[in-house]
């Protein structure tokens, strides 16, 4: 029976093992090593399995979604979930892509990644806050409206939706989960800290 090694002990669905190879993870950024951390989907296939606090340290997030071809074993839709490094000048290498391997050639295409179901009752209640938000801004992404994290949740907490005094990390979680529901169904953009509706 083999025995493989693990950097970590514990439910891989809890965030306290992933806090163990933290050290580890940043002592190889600080020497400068690249690093690509693989994770799997669960039940719900829409997002990676466990905690979401493995994403934090990441400067780059890829979901890939399966797409079923005839006669093509390996297709797949490729989006980035989040990207420090995108900019107004960069934005389209960061659009969502189709790949697939046919014959022993990989090929791309692009392709608009949508959600299969409108936005949720809550995620449409996230986008009122926005809405709020944006109306006093002064910063202009691509001749739109744009505001920065803070200013947003500071809506959503007038709004009643989050807690960042009693209950931070919920508030955290819920935030990041509707926002990237919101960009699925293509009615917001975001880059880096801004967003702005499209």
């Amino acid at each position: 029976m083999h025995r493989w090694p693990c950097l970590t002990v514990g439910d891989m669905k809890e965030e306290a093992p992933w806090a163990q190879a933290l050290v580890w993870i940043r002592s190889l950024t600080r020497r400068n090593v690249g690093q690509m951390w693989i994770n799997h989907t669960g039940h719900d296939e829409t997002r990676q399995y466990g905690t979401k606090t493995r994403e934090w340290q990441m400067d780059t997030v890829l979901f890939q979604e399966p797409v079923k071809r005839e006669g093509i074993d390996v297709s797949f839709n490729l989006e980035f979930r989040k990207a420090r490094e995108r900019t107004p000048a960069t934005r389209s290498d960061f659009r969502p892509v189709r790949v697939a391997l046919v014959g022993d050639v990989w090929e791309y295409e692009d392709v608009e990644i949508r959600m299969k179901r409108p936005p949720s009752p809550l995620a449409l209640k996230f986008l009122d806050a926005l809405r709020e938000a944006l109306i006093n801004s002064q910063t202009v992404v691509a001749g739109r409206k744009a505001v920065g994290c803070d200013e947003w949740q500071r809506e959503c907490v007038r709004f009643g939706l989050i807690d960042k005094k009693q209950k931070p990390d919920s508030a955290r979680a819920m935030f990041s989960r509707y926002r990237r529901e919101l960009v699925a169904a293509a009615r917001i953009a975001c880059d880096g800290d801004l967003t702005w509706l499209i």
